[in-house]
């Protein structure tokens, strides 16, 4: 490097509108965002605007939506797409109506990640969905894909969480198409076949996946909410082919049989940035505008669980941490029993559980992806072990962030948390210069 631009600052001082946070954001999401998120859309203007609202209400914003318009006809429904064909973040593409199954492959086929998820018109994904789905994906690259526990509301509730099975997938269809899943396998497999017009296209996608030898994993949390409704895709289809949905029809079972062992030609692969040209793993954005640049506290809580006696004063601490305005990331170190719901009041803005972001190397990587990301201003603990590994570490990056130990405060005091928070201007600067390659291989 040139001796005259050996001080980040003399880079900067050249360079500095292509390293702001807007500047840096806009060029990721436009040349490779960690998710494609494909919206096949056919007259489905009734709950359209739920699915919207649930995506912007995403942890993340480093994604595209792609509504693939299947040659819908009603003028609700056409309303709804001529309002979305200005909108940022959107692509609106028309096609002439062939079903589902060549309507995902042509979203597919338009998608820049190199990762892509299906998400009907109709269907919620949580909060946190798409950031914990992303990194789950990352440090599983041996996957073709990854997925969530599922909610089921509406017509009817419950929900499930599925551990992959091949065996048991070449049985029954126990899988949904909102998933994770690598753009380069789906187009490698032939994508959705689209003859499939009225039967289970999704469940013979997955018999040709596994044929393969490829897997898939569960991500245990209850980031799929799937609406059960007499209009519905899945309901349509079952009534089509006389079946309730509890198990597939012999009939049905014998014509995928007979598919399976015919391979489909590969889907054009292309608009998208391969794997091979790229340094470093496709994690959501480093640096979204939304939380660098606000003007609330933000605090990263790490918490050793959600039981015990000490559950009590990290209630008050989080209570106390709303009351003063902050936004608070919650991490929970210690593993989560059962699929790792929390009761928490208040509910923290974002809640994460180490043990599910992979083993110890790839979590420290984790917490410092969360420091930069969410712009963490204050780091709160109590005895956690984590925490003073990530505190040791991160004074080679940053020394403008405070860590806590709270064991050694009074919680019930809010002066303690006004020290904390209340600075005179918070500095929000990093030298990133970790690689996190030989962490996520």
């Amino acid at each position: 490097m040139p001796p005259e631009l050996s001080e980040p600052h003399q880079v900067l001082s050249g360079n500095g509108a292509r390293f702001t946070p807007d500047a840096i954001t806009t060029a990721k999401r436009t040349s490779r965002p960690a998710l494609s998120v494909i919206i096949p859309f056919y007259n489905g203007h009734r709950f359209f605007s739920e699915t919207l609202q649930s995506l912007r209400n995403q942890t993340t914003q480093d994604f595209e939506v792609i509504v693939v318009n299947d040659g819908s006809t009603t003028k609700r429904s056409l309303d709804a797409l001529a309002a979305l064909r200005t909108a940022p973040s959107i692509r609106v593409l028309d096609c002439e109506h062939r079903g589902i199954a060549a309507t995902r492959n042509a979203g597919a086929l338009a998608a820049r990640s190199d990762h892509i998820m299906f998400l009907d018109a109709d269907d919620l994904l949580d909060r946190c969905a798409i950031e914990k789905l992303c990194w789950f994906s990352a440090i599983h690259p041996e996957l073709a894909f990854v997925y969530s526990g599922v909610v089921h509301f509406g017509d009817s509730a419950g929900a499930s969480f599925e551990e992959f099975d091949p065996d048991r997938l070449r049985r029954e269809n126990f899988l949904t198409a909102t998933c994770v899943m690598q753009r380069r396998i789906f187009l490698e497999l032939g994508g959705n076949d689209p003859t499939l017009v009225d039967t289970w296209e999704d469940y013979e996608y997955w018999l040709r996946l596994v044929d393969r030898g490829y897997a898939g994993k569960l991500f245990a949390e209850p980031l799929f909410f799937y609406r059960r409704h007499r209009g519905g895709n899945s309901k349509a289809l079952r009534r089509r082919a006389g079946n309730d949905g509890a198990n597939l029809t012999p009939d049905l079972l014998a014509r995928h049989a007979r598919r399976r062992r015919r391979e489909r030609p590969p889907l054009s692969n292309h608009n998208c940035v391969g794997e091979e040209h790229c340094s470093r793993p496709n994690l959501p954005d480093l640096f979204p505008s939304g939380r660098w640049r606000s003007e609330k506290a933000n605090i990263l809580y790490l918490m050793a669980d959600l039981a015990g006696p000490i559950e009590h004063d990290d209630q008050r601490l989080l209570s106390g941490l709303r009351v003063l305005g902050c936004y608070v990331v919650l991490v929970i170190c210690d593993p989560p029993a059962g699929n790792g719901s929390a009761d928490l009041d208040p509910d923290p803005d974002e809640i994460y559980f180490l043990e599910r972001m992979g083993n110890k190397d790839q979590q420290q990587a984790f917490l410092k992806y969360l420091m930069i990301a969410k712009a963490i201003d204050v780091v709160i603990y109590r005895n956690v072990q984590a925490a003073r590994t990530l505190e040791s570490d991160w004074v080679a990056y940053s020394t403008d962030v405070q860590f806590q130990d709270m064991a050694q405060c009074d919680p019930s005091s809010l002066e303690v948390f006004a020290g904390l928070v209340d600075r005179d201007q918070k500095r929000r600067n990093y030298q990133i210069e970790f690689n996190m390659r030989p962490i996520l291989p």
